[in-house]
């Protein structure tokens, strides 16, 4: 996994952060909010505590977002040859 850190950086012009559940954290979500980034980490379910409906249909709407850009990305490493 790359650091947070090292995905907001100076260079980075958008106002908000979209990944994985391994991401979500106190101190991470903390860190976005002091940057002033909107978060839209996917949260994560434990053993003996399912998500909530809520929280369930936040990460499916999340995941229709990421999921287009994901085909984006993956075309444009495809054409690259860098797959």
């Amino acid at each position: 996994m790359i650091p947070i850190g090292a995905l907001l950086d100076e260079q980075n012009q958008g106002e908000e952060v979209w990944t994985d559940s391994p991401y979500r954290s106190e101190s991470i979500e903390w860190i976005l909010q002091i940057l002033q980034f909107l978060s839209h980490i996917h949260e994560r379910a434990y053993p003996n505590h399912p998500l909530a409906a809520k929280h369930k249909e936040e990460n499916r709407e999340r995941s229709q977002v990421r999921g287009k850009v994901k085909h984006v990305f993956g075309h444009w490493v495809n054409e690259m040859g860098l797959s």
